[in-house]
């Protein structure tokens, strides 16, 4: 038991790092959305100032920063989200295992609505 306990604290560690990364990236997140479309055989990406937009503005070699500050920001956006579900069950199931405190053997059903633990 003392072993997975330690396996969880330092994945909350690491998830903890993630978390503080992902919001450092996201303080000033670039606004808008962007459009990626291949036509004949390459990528264009073209940047929308609001979503009622259809098209949006080509964004030519020169301005490429700003379609990889769109795919980033979106990417810390789903990273962040994720890390904190995860680290949400891993306080779940680190708190479980401290206050359990026997050595009993567990079975545990994560869906994504509940959590579930059955005494086996």
């Amino acid at each position: 038991m003392n072993e997975l306990t330690e396996i969880l604290s330092n994945r909350m560690e690491d998830l903890n790092k993630i978390i503080s990364k992902c919001k450092k990236s996201l303080a000033n997140p670039p606004k808008g959305t962007l459009r990626a479309v291949i036509i004949k055989g390459k990528a264009r990406y073209y940047y929308r100032a609001n979503t009622t937009d259809r098209t949006g503005k080509y964004l030519n070699s020169r301005r490429m920063i700003t379609a990889v500050r769109l795919a980033q920001r979106d990417y810390y956006q789903t990273v962040l989200m994720t890390a904190i579900s995860e680290l949400e069950k891993g306080t779940y199931y680190l708190k479980f295992y401290r206050l359990s405190g026997d050595n009993g053997n567990y079975s545990f059903k994560v869906t994504p609505s509940t959590v579930s633990i059955k005494t086996l």
